[in-house]
């Protein structure tokens, strides 16, 4: 007789949640829509090469996907809020149908973030370097980047 594997029922009917304010709102993170969202998320990301794209149509539909009859109550939610922050939700989203940890989430977001912060600074604080002087700071042998750890 073969190894018989299962699934306990918690894994079964539980779905990940978003939390918006002061509303929880359940993510369908069933196979189907995830499939659809995948590929509704690499559109998003050709956006800039297909000018035919509309990012906000796309936005729209993983909303619809994702949250279902809730979708136009969370639209109006973050409606009000940055694009950044709809755009973060979107990654969450995704992140939350895949399988992902909330705490590694906000991990990587706070790094990036920082990463950002940092880059920001250097690039207001030194000029671009061009031609001769950029080439010979990245061929030397000495040269060590700042912000890489040994």
């Amino acid at each position: 007789m073969g190894k018989l594997y299962t699934l306990d029922k918690k894994r079964l009917i539980g779905s990940p949640e978003i939390e918006i304010g002061d509303n929880k709102y359940p993510i369908d993170d069933r196979t189907k829509t995830v499939r659809k969202v995948i590929k509704l998320s690499k559109q998003l990301s050709n956006v800039k090469d297909d000018e035919t794209i509309d990012q906000f149509e796309v936005i729209d539909r993983i909303f619809e996907l994702a949250f279902g009859t809730k979708a136009q109550e969370v639209e109006e939610v973050v409606g009000d809020m940055s694009f950044e922050i709809y755009q973060e939700i979107i990654e969450i989203i995704i992140d939350a149908m895949t399988g992902g940890d909330p705490d590694e989430f906000a991990a990587k977001k706070a790094k990036e973030c920082k990463e950002k912060e940092v880059n920001d600074i250097v690039r207001k604080t030194f000029p671009p370097l061009v031609g001769e002087a950029a080439k010979r700071m990245t061929e030397d042998n000495n040269f060590r980047n700042p912000y890489e750890s040994d």
